[in-house]
């Protein structure tokens, strides 16, 4: 039998609730001894189908606010696995497109998905726009640590700009 997997000391509570993981849920049943991949990937899948049940029913923002919940949850979820596996890959497309459906919802802005050439490759990010921005607003560039995502950005840092006129990258 595998070894119930832990949380990384890496994801604190407070990184964790800042983005909307439901922290207290998931302590109960890691208390319980279930294992921390399976508790986050399980919490995430009920945030996403309550956003599609909302969705349905025109709830746009309700829909939004679970929809980039699953995406924090499963971005914890994975993040403790080191390796490239199936596990690991569904779980990192399960959060990309949580957010991806999340952000589009938002009433708060626009959003596009943009591609920065970068040496030989590129660099996908979020070109995020509040809706009432004026024409000569500035963009504020907004780059992960080591251990950060893209999509972990925006409850960090690209929503207080937003709410203050600017665009975010």
């Amino acid at each position: 039998m595998q070894e119930k997997r832990k949380r990384s000391a890496e994801q604190p509570m407070a990184r964790m609730v800042g983005h909307g993981v439901d922290y207290a849920n998931m302590c109960k049943r890691l208390e319980a001894g279930e294992d921390y991949v399976i508790v986050c990937e399980e919490i995430g899948d009920r945030a996403q189908a309550y956003a599609e049940k909302e969705l349905a029913k025109g709830h746009n923002q309700t829909a939004s606010i679970f929809l980039l919940n699953a995406s924090a949850i499963y971005r914890v979820g994975e993040y403790g696995l080191v390796n490239i596996t199936e596990e690991k890959l569904r779980l990192y497309r399960k959060m990309v497109d949580c957010f991806n459906k999340g952000i589009r919802l938002s009433h708060r802005l626009k959003s596009e998905r943009i591609e920065l050439p970068y040496k030989d490759s590129k660099l996908n990010g979020w070109l995020l726009i509040p809706n009432d921005a004026l024409k000569d607003v500035p963009v504020v560039l907004i780059i992960a640590g080591w251990t950060g995502f893209k999509e972990e950005m925006y409850s960090a840092y690209a929503i207080h700009l937003i709410e203050r006129g600017m665009q975010c990258v």
